[in-house]
């Protein structure tokens, strides 16, 4: 298992590397499967132009995501 610890500091490091990112979400799926599902909408929705069909899709289940995963912050 990656060290959860250093994947964070990688993350800050360069915020425009998804690599860390979703290495991240590899890490804590076993323990926090909603929060790394959120990470990897969020990585793929960054990735997609504006007028992507599938934007809606995406962003109405990271809405969902982040509810679980955040319910304090919205």
């Amino acid at each position: 298992m990656a060290d959860i610890n250093a994947l964070f500091t990688a993350i800050l490091a360069d915020r425009r590397d998804d690599k860390p990112r979703l290495a991240y979400a590899d890490a804590i799926a076993a323990t926090d499967p909603d929060h790394a599902e959120f990470i990897r909408v969020q990585v793929e929705l960054a990735g997609r132009a504006a007028m992507d069909p599938t934007v809606r899709d995406l962003q109405a289940r990271e809405r969902k995501l982040a509810m679980s995963v955040r319910p304090n912050l919205l």
